[in-house]
């Protein structure tokens, strides 16, 4: 398997324990035994997937791949664009990649259509079919105090994002929210680190949020969880998950725990929320206000039940797709 896995980002590891267990299940159905190598050279079938592996250094993924004489699937990844058009260069090294795939299945319409406009692939030779995270199955953790508990994950970047905000808005706006919680529930804010690297820190991100708030002291960071499956299955203990991140509000909405998540890499969020018919409850960065926060928070609480139901709903229908196609990497095999 080939993807963002071991980088320091755990909602990437968890996505590849999603596809591993997908095929696993799979497999054992169909009475094949199958098994995962460390080294793709010496596997029988190279599945890529983990995150927005199309169209970002996609030179780097092309040296991989074409050296490669296996077949290769692309299981659920997403475009991730930098820039709204890849460089002639990197167009036809990907383009190549992708003429070497058997199967290609990304994780959004987004992605799709970043794929088509770039002039990369044709419409028949790629399919949606949801982010292997919808498969995500929570483990047994500890509860969390509080009868309101917040979930939060901020973000601390060491290079700042073209198409982001600034360490320092997002920080002071989190605060505020998190200060708002707090006085109108009561709430317990509980701040999650999916990732940690050279290139940004949740930790740190938390730290400075905290320090901006008046209620800090109903503010608490969770030390680093180093188990994927465990640090996910905390997003299911939240009343409210809000985050700056993508899967830790794809992790929420599969265990029947709003969120309000936030737009960034240039529609990365919108992807996946809006096939799960939750893209009302993303926050673009033209409107990174807390009062953009309150208003979505109250429809949630307004309509709660309608909008729960509709989202498990739509995850069902994703979670069947990403199995079907699983069995169709199989296949590949026989």
């Amino acid at each position: 398997m080939l993807g963002w896995y071991g980088k320091g980002g755990l909602a990437d590891d968890i996505i590849g324990e999603c596809i591993k267990k997908a095929l696993f299940d799979k497999a054992r159905e169909k009475g094949v035994d199958i098994g995962f190598v460390e080294k793709s050279n010496e596997s029988d079938l190279v599945v890529v997937g983990g995150g927005s592996l199309l169209g970002f250094d996609s030179l780097k993924l092309s040296k991989k791949l074409n050296k490669m004489e296996k077949p290769i699937v692309i299981f659920g990844a997403g475009y991730r664009r930098e820039k709204r058009t890849l460089n002639e260069e990197s167009r036809n090294a990907f383009k190549k990649i992708l003429s070497k795939v058997s199967l290609i299945g990304v994780r959004g319409y987004v992605s799709k259509q970043m794929l088509l406009q770039n002039r990369i692939i044709e419409d028949g030779e790629v399919e949606v079919i949801g982010d292997p995270a919808l498969l995500f199955s929570p483990t047994s953790v500890r509860n969390f105090e509080g009868e309101f508990r917040i979930g939060m994950v901020t973000r601390n970047m060491s290079r700042f994002e073209p198409q982001y905000v600034t360490n320092h808005i997002m920080q002071r706006t989190f605060a505020a929210l998190g200060d708002y919680l707090a006085q109108r529930f009561r709430a317990r804010i509980f701040f999650f680190s999916f990732t940690e690297n050279i290139f940004e820190s949740d930790i740190k991100g938390a730290k400075k949020t905290i320090s901006f708030m008046k209620h800090g002291d109903q503010a608490e960071i969770i030390p680093r969880v180093s188990q994927p499956r465990k640090l996910g299955s905390m997003m299911g203990k939240m009343n409210l998950v809000v985050s700056q991140r993508l899967h830790p509000s794809i992790l929420a909405w599969v265990q029947e725990v709003p969120s309000i998540a936030f737009e960034y890499q240039f529609n990365k969020t919108i992807d996946v929320m809006n096939s799960i018919g939750m893209d009302e409850f993303v926050i673009r960065t033209d409107e990174f206000f807390l009062d953009s926060y309150i208003k979505k928070l109250d429809r949630l609480l307004k309509e709660n039940e309608i909008i729960m139901s509709q989202a498990k709903i739509s995850i069902d229908y994703w979670k069947k797709r990403l199995s079907n196609f699983a069995e169709r990497t199989l296949d590949i095999l026989a």
